[in-house]
């Protein structure tokens, strides 16, 4: 009986490819890039080109370190049809003014075509700023904020019978005052103004003029932030000044009065936050 031996080889192939400029086991013959860009901040890096123009379908991109030989980061990108590649290398800690060199090659050759750049700083945010008035006009107005550097919010804002109290960051005005963007904030800010009333000005130009034997109209001229007035009458311009009424406008009459007689009138002011009265004035009735 004849035995058969059988011998089973396997064979087992094992390709490597090295990254570096050198030492490539890609064909030597294959062309470099046509071009490429690079260009980066300390946290991210932007490579992009041309391939080569005939047998490329991907580009591998090498980031070194700034002493031109340590590898920080490959990465590898489709060619589009246009023969155009794009890289981008996030997340980086590069030094801000350094120089860092990326190289890039075609999947299929040895060429590496290098690119140089200086790693800039990380462009700050912006975020914008809205600033409700709650009824007053705008002095300086600010819409935006950088990060890192803030912003102080105005006070030349202004309403009329009111002085300004500040910015808060609800519309409720709880809280403390804001008077500035920190340079640690970041995203929108939104800020409402709260305004305190003013005491109504001093009436102007008060007149008093006899318009019968019983009967003097007092007028005068609207005061700031007056929500009403009222009149007061005495015989004598140092004596008891007695309420004679009170209204919303710019004039009252006073009747019930003697005929052929000397009367002193006071206007007085009115609002929320207080009053303020007028010098007395005076006028005769008719005989």
């Amino acid at each position: 009986m004849k035995k058969i031996l059988c011998l089973v080889v396997t064979l087992v192939f094992t390709f490597t490819i090295c990254i570096g400029t050198s030492g490539n086991v890609f064909a030597a013959a294959s062309p470099m890039p046509q071009s490429v860009y690079a260009s980066g901040t300390t946290a991210a890096v932007t490579v992009k080109g041309k391939a080569a123009d005939t047998g490329s379908l991907a580009v591998v991109a090498v980031l070194y370190d700034k002493d031109g030989s340590t590898i920080l980061r490959t990465q590898s990108a489709a060619v589009q049809t246009d023969k155009s590649y794009y890289v981008s290398f996030n997340d980086l800690s590069l030094d801000q003014g350094s120089t860092y060199t990326v190289k890039v090659a075609n999947y299929d050759g040895s060429a590496w075509l290098p690119k140089t750049f200086i790693a800039a700083a990380v462009p700050a945010s912006t975020y914008s700023v809205t600033l409700n008035g709650n009824g007053g006009k705008a002095g300086t107005n600010i819409t935006t904020y950088t990060e890192g550097t803030g912003a102080t919010l105005p006070t030349d804002w202004t309403k009329d019978g009111y002085t300004f109290a500040g910015w808060y960051d609800n519309a409720k005005l709880t809280g403390s005052a804001v008077t500035a963007i920190s340079k640690t904030d970041t995203g929108s800010k939104t800020y409402y103004a709260k305004w305190k009333l003013n005491k109504p000005a001093v009436p102007g130009k008060v007149k008093a003029k006899a318009t019968g034997k019983h009967s003097i109209k007092i007028s005068w001229t609207k005061s700031t932030g007056a929500t009403s007035y009222k009149v007061y009458k005495a015989t004598k311009k140092a004596g008891k000044y007695k309420y004679a009424g009170t209204v919303k406008g710019t004039s009252k009459t006073v009747k019930k009065l003697s005929a052929n007689k000397k009367y002193w009138f006071k206007v007085k002011t009115v609002n929320k936050a207080g009053t303020a009265k007028s010098k007395a004035v005076y006028a005769k009735t008719k005989r």
